[in-house]
């Protein structure tokens, strides 16, 4: 299959923007050795705007990452798993990961936006 030809698994909802920027600063805070720094973002995101406008750069909050990290443990498997290949396994092939996890292009697509759901309603509880 041509890469060209793949969806956009990098696409964020309007709904999921406030949600998107605490998944950026907890992939920084998971692995900080990755350099994505103050203001940076992952090199997925870097050329694709989609309406989305990333909120100023901000420094990492430690605390915010690991209130996410402690809801991330209550997400379905899959859903976990394909969340954490969106924001830090994203050099991962993937054919990979839909091995990994047995889906479809467009079912890994699901995935990642009901991982960003599930995550959004959790952080209002």
């Amino acid at each position: 299959m041509n890469p060209r030809d793949l969806p956009d698994f990098h696409t964020v909802r309007p709904e999921h923007y406030a949600i998107h920027d605490r998944l950026l600063n907890w992939a920084r805070w998971v692995d900080p050795g990755r350099g994505w720094g103050r203001g940076r973002v992952l090199p997925m995101f870097k050329d694709h705007r989609n309406g989305y406008e990333q909120s100023s750069p901000k420094e990492m909050d430690p605390l915010d990452g690991q209130d996410l990290e402690k809801d991330m443990r209550h997400l379905p498997e899959k859903v976990r798993k394909a969340i954490k290949w969106a924001y830090l396994d994203w050099w991962k092939p993937v054919k990979r990961i839909r091995g990994e996890l047995g889906v479809t292009s467009e079912r890994l697509i699901e995935l990642i936006h009901e991982g960003r759901t599930m995550l959004k309603n959790r952080s209002k509880q």
